[in-house]
């Protein structure tokens, strides 16, 4: 009898660990580009790369992240992948995508330059989304932080070197 409670026991904690282990979180959300317009078909990354949903044709999604993963990617073509990290309060969140441009003839500083200015203005199109209603919070519950192109360009610039010799 005895040894039977303490299997129970064991069962009952080893359930609860495995569900905490295991459980997920829902995330709903909004993307759209940096002109308010909805984006369809956004595509949306775990931090290990893993797919895991896209947006519908409202630029809504509805996604399940296991309790381990704190960082999502949101890539489109023609824009700039946006990489974010959420909070544990983050239920709803609303993205800015902004468009990739195309840099010929430019020192990767200006270029990085001109990408920190459009990037800059996140704040002023989240405001506006959220007066024209597309919307719903002011607040950013998540972490997003400009990257800086130019060392990927100078490895590249390195390896070409590599290449000649």
């Amino acid at each position: 009898m005895r040894r039977l409670r303490i299997i129970t026991i064991i069962l009952i904690f080893a359930t609860f660990g495995m569900t905490q282990i295991f459980s997920q979180t829902t995330i709903t959300g909004k993307v759209i580009e940096d002109n308010c317009e909805e984006l369809i078909g956004v595509k949306i990354f775990d931090n290990h790369n893993n797919f895991i949903g896209e947006t519908d044709n409202k630029g809504n999604f509805q996604i399940e992240l296991p309790k381990d993963s704190c960082k999502l990617v949101f890539a489109y073509i023609g824009f700039e992948s946006a990489k974010i990290e959420i909070t544990d309060s983050c239920d709803y969140i609303e993205i800015i995508l902004l468009p990739a441009a195309h840099y010929d003839f430019m020192t990767s500083r200006k270029i990085d330059r001109l990408r920190k200015k459009d990037y800059n203005k996140l704040p002023k199109i989240q405001s506006l989304a959220v007066e024209k209603g597309i919307f719903k919070n002011s607040n950013i519950c998540y972490k997003r932080q400009f990257e800086k192109i130019k060392p990927r360009l100078d490895e590249i610039k390195r390896r070409e070197k590599l290449q000649k010799t």
